[in-house]
């Protein structure tokens, strides 16, 4: 999935839909594994993805 023109930062939610909640918490498993920081900006993109996820995911 692409990256955001942001400087390559956040998730972009373009793409196939289907691969949002995978793609998201992969993307956030890393920033928490390498201690890495999420800007404000960076939140909104992973946590409307997240969303689709099946409740028992989350």
């Amino acid at each position: 999935m692409p990256l955001s023109s942001s400087g390559g930062n956040v998730p972009s939610q373009a793409g196939r839909k289907e691969f949002w909640c995978r793609y998201a918490t992969i993307w956030v498993s890393a920033k928490s594994r390498y201690g890495l920081t999420i800007t404000k900006k960076e939140k909104k993109d992973p946590r409307d993805m997240l969303a689709t996820c099946p409740k028992a995911a989350r």
